[in-house]
């Protein structure tokens, strides 16, 4: 009995040995040899919120009636102004055609007082003009009781028509020489011509010496009276237009014009489906032929450009941000899918929460390539920081013990040797160093094996025969 007890250590040592081999062999075989990489990152805010757009709208009929036509299907892109939709205009009430009638009558209104209106700079003007076209009046009636031509005017007029007496009896004396001749002749008709000319000359001059030396009869004065009075109407008139212009009656009365209008545009186009901005139509419930009540939504309407995420970043972290820094954002319910955007908005002013001061921040999204759920919550990383280039391992490369972390980097002989590290963020299944302890990138370095290891050597097999990995 005491032999057997005897062998027994010898047994167990034995069996101890296999276990341990085994155990190695299993470890050994878990091992890889990853490369030691460069990662680019940048200092990173995350937050969430709902994802919307500056013109997202549903747009609904504004009285009832019967469809007549839908212009637009999903994914019509459409302009501002542009009608959608429209109701027959035998299923309106009554209410919408007096409307059409009040538009086209306010229209009228409106355009005929723009029409006359007159800036004040050309009131201006009109008073200018009116006040010399007075005076020029007023001379020309006071001229009437004027001589109308001096003593020596008239002796000189006087002196003219002698002359021209003489130079018609001269003339009349040519042509009876020649006038026996034939029509036709040149001699008979350069007499004629000169005897007419000379004529008229002198039937010239004693009119006008009987316009000098005559009186204005009662018609002249008349009419002069008349023209005075006209132009001190119009004065008047111009006066009064630009006084209304600087108090404002007319741009009051353009004003109210204005407004009839509008009003009467609003309840008239209530039969149509009218683009309130430019966009794409994103869901469509108004069919030709439907019966709809005032208020019955037609269809929905977003301009992509102005898509954004809402963002409500605590205090500690918004000075981080910057007006333009790039987001990602990612939707829980479309997963998959990475839009990204940049920061068009920083609200100065802070709205408590719960007891925590956030800051409002708005994400612009850039428009993406497949559909899109508006209202969806919207995860947002904002980059607020430069990227940086940094050394990074795999997350099983990366032990630890009472020293701290460390790696096992793999030397061209195949022995590891221990490097102290510290570990930053997680970029994927990487994690970047802070310290790399002199790790190069391309490096090796072990992943897998235990952790609880504090070699700064390389590794050596039992009784202190170094070992290769994988050897």
């Amino acid at each position: 009995m005491q032999k057997y007890l005897k062998a027994l250590p010898f047994f167990l040592l034995a069996a101890l040995l296999l276990t341990a081999c085994a155990g190695q062999a299993n470890a050994q075989t878990s091992l890889s040899f990853e490369p030691v990489t460069t990662v680019t990152l940048g200092t990173s805010i995350e937050s969430s919120g709902t994802l919307s757009a500056g013109q997202l709208t549903t747009l609904s009929w504004g009285t009832s009636g019967v469809i007549e036509s839908v212009h637009v299907q999903p994914g019509s892109q459409v302009k501002k102004g542009e009608i959608l939709a429209t109701l027959r205009l035998d299923s309106v009430p009554a209410s919408i055609l007096q409307a059409r009638a009040s538009l086209v009558a306010a229209e009228e209104t409106l355009a005929n007082l723009e029409n006359n209106t007159l800036n004040i700079t050309q009131a201006e003007l009109d008073v200018v003009t009116a006040q010399q076209t007075l005076e020029d009046a007023e001379k020309t009636y006071a001229s009437l009781d004027y001589p109308r031509a001096s003593d020596a005017l008239i002796k000189n007029t006087e002196a003219q028509i002698r002359q021209a007496e003489q130079n018609v009896a001269r003339a009349a004396d040519r042509y009876r020489m020649v006038q026996n001749l034939e029509d036709g002749d040149s001699r008979k008709t350069e007499a004629a011509l000169a005897l007419t000319n000379a004529q008229l000359n002198l039937n010239t001059l004693k009119a006008t010496l009987n316009w000098y030396t005559g009186k204005p009869d009662p018609e002249d004065y008349e009419t002069a009276r008349l023209n005075v009075e006209k132009a001190r109407i119009e004065l008047e008139n111009a006066k009064r237009t630009l006084e209304r212009l600087k108090n404002g009656e007319l741009s009051a009365e353009l004003a109210q014009a204005k407004a009839d209008v509008a009003a009467a545009r609003e309840q008239a186009e209530a039969m149509y489906i009218i683009a309130p901005f430019d966009g794409e139509v994103i869901v469509l419930y108004a069919q030709p032929g439907d019966v709809v009540q005032n208020g019955t939504t037609a269809l929905g309407l977003v301009n992509y450009e102005t898509m954004k995420v809402e963002l409500a970043i605590d205090e500690s972290e918004i000075t981080q941000v910057k007006v333009g820094d790039p987001a990602e954002i990612t939707i829980d319910s479309l997963p998959g899918l990475t839009l990204t955007g940049k920061v068009t908005l920083i609200d100065p002013i802070g709205q408590t929460v719960s007891g925590l001061v956030k800051y409002t921040v708005i994400v612009a999204v850039e428009r993406p390539d497949s559909p899109i759920l508006f209202g969806a919550t919207a995860n947002v990383v904002v980059t607020t920081g430069e990227p940086r280039a940094l050394l990074a391992v795999p997350v099983g490369a990366v032990l630890s013990d009472s020293q701290g972390e460390y790696v096992l980097r793999v030397g061209a002989d195949g022995l590891t040797q221990r490097v102290d590290v510290e570990t930053g963020d997680l970029s994927g299944s990487l994690v970047t160093l802070v310290k790399s302890g002199g790790l190069k990138e391309g490096d090796q370095v072990q992943v897998g094996g235990s952790s609880s290891t504090n070699q700064d050597q390389p590794q050596r097999g039992p009784g202190g025969i170094m070992m290769p990995i994988g050897g």
